[in-house]
């Protein structure tokens, strides 16, 4: 019963968080919010990847990082595409010159900057006539991930994969079917610029990508032999094990949206 009271808590106070900054409208603030959110992620990545420290990446990965979130908040896609272009160069050459560099170090940051920096930086490319854009990916992430626990646990009997014994099919089709129900209940307050068949089209979408990152994860845990990123939310683990589905679900419901928009 703690166990869940605070499991609650935590969440109802992640979620009114995240909520209140989207809302708010606020580039700025959205900004600071994602810098903190993908930075503490990053070191709970390399935590998780590298935890002896040995890769010497983690203060070059937090810097490409910041620069990832600074261009895509000032929505610039040439400079967005230079500086990611002039940021992958600088790891291949410094791999190259410097004799204490491995390999493995430009391989894990590479993939803990196109995972993190990359994907999160979505967040500040919506478009501004779509104010609501945001709020839409958090109702298919979280909204997926809660009807899929909740259809899991009371008719779950078919597993999903085996890299997850816990995910059932049953479950996946809840979490698909919960999220759809959560946007259309929500898309006379928040997402009426889109037609009920688009919303159900990017809700849909969103919804299996969001679940394809949940699995991503709990593949990359499982290879760790670890039950969570990391401790700071308490019964929930890590910030990347709350904002896992999120990852994949921005790109995913960011060019859907760009899609139908056009």
């Amino acid at each position: 019963m703690k166990s869940f009271r605070e499991r609650f808590l935590v969440g109802a106070l992640l979620l009114l968080i995240t909520l209140g900054v989207i809302l708010s409208r606020s580039k700025v603030l959205l900004l600071f919010f994602m810098l903190l959110l993908s930075s503490l992620e990053i070191y709970e990545l390399f935590a998780c990847l590298d935890p002896d420290n040995k890769g010497r990446n983690r203060i070059i990965t937090l810097v490409g990082n910041a620069f990832f979130q600074i261009f895509a908040y000032l929505r610039l896609p040439e400079l967005l595409v230079a500086g990611s272009v002039a940021f992958f160069m600088f790891l291949f050459v410094l791999s190259v010159v410097h004799p204490y560099r491995e390999f493995e170090d430009l391989f894990l940051t590479l993939f803990v900057v196109i995972y993190i920096s990359f994907f999160s930086a979505f967040a500040l490319l919506f478009p501004a006539k779509m104010p609501n854009s945001l709020l839409l990916v958090i109702c298919v992430s979280w909204g997926t991930d809660t009807m899929a626990y909740l259809s899991g646990y009371f008719f779950g009997k078919t597993p999903l994969t085996a890299i997850s014994p816990k995910k059932t099919r049953e479950g996946a089709v809840g979490g698909l079917l919960g999220a759809l129900a959560l946007a259309l209940l929500f898309r006379p307050l928040f997402f009426s610029a889109l037609t009920v068949q688009q919303l159900v089209f990017i809700t849909a979408v969103g919804s299996v990508c969001s679940q394809l990152g949940d699995l991503f994860a709990s593949r990359l845990k499982r290879k760790m032999n670890i039950k969570d990123f990391g401790t700071l939310l308490k019964a929930h683990g890590g910030i990347m094990d709350r904002f896992d589905s999120v990852q994949f679900a921005l790109p995913a419901v960011w060019l859907m949206m760009r899609f139908v928009m056009k």
